[in-house]
């Protein structure tokens, strides 16, 4: 088997970015003129971020595995791997150990998994210090949309707003959070950060040389 270039998975990710872009955009001109109510808007905000993080899930499972059995390459000449495997289906066997599924954020999770395939952990140990701060708001964000319970709406209050100086009160909510203009000339939402880091964190990784 050829192996394919990881840059492939990261540029796969930053396509499925633009294109979430596009629809925020489209988005927020209908409500600009009337056409949808913020309500509207803000449901379109959680679905989008919602899709942008898992397919960023889907990056690091896809470059995790494929890595293991060859289907990508890094453009590192180092044998960064402690193990290979010949297929897909034995290498998601092993790493599933027995599981339905593995979760791929937080993102120590990625790291701890990493650590026992991979030399050194990399190239998944190459995340900074504070790509992982990015990482750890992004999935606070998520499971306050995806799960309502006091839990993560708690974590979502400490972790993000309390931690935001001269929020508005209606951006309080993971919805209004993210089209929150934290950013002028030019204008910037939490939203396009948030899109800018995971592209900007999956670049890194697939490019490790």
């Amino acid at each position: 088997m050829v192996s394919k270039p990881s840059t492939e998975l990261s540029s796969w990710l930053i396509n499925q970015i633009k294109s979430l872009e596009l629809t925020r955009k489209r988005m927020e001109n209908l409500h600009s003129n009337g056409t949808i109510f913020r309500r509207d808007l803000e449901h379109v905000y959680e679905g989008i971020f919602l899709k942008a993080v898992t397919s960023f899930e889907s990056f690091l499972e896809n470059l995790f595995i494929g890595l293991l059995y060859e289907k990508y390459k890094l453009s590192s000449r180092k044998n960064v791997k402690r193990v290979n495997f010949i297929n897909r289906k034995i290498t998601v066997e092993i790493i599933l150990s027995g599981k339905s599924y593995v979760d791929w954020l937080p993102y120590n999770n990625v790291e701890d998994r990493a650590e026992i395939f991979f030399k050194e952990g990399l190239p998944f140990a190459i995340v900074d210090s504070s790509d992982k701060d990015i990482l750890t708001q992004i999935t606070t964000i998520r499971n306050a949309i995806a799960h309502k319970s006091p839990h993560s709406q708690n974590k979502f209050k400490t972790q993000v707003i309390n931690n935001t100086r001269g929020l508005p009160p209606e951006n309080a909510t993971p919805a209004g959070y993210l089209r929150y203009v934290f950013r002028t000339t030019p204008n910037q939402t939490k939203f396009e950060n948030y899109m800018i880091g995971l592209a900007t964190i999956a670049g890194k990784i697939a490019s490790y040389n």
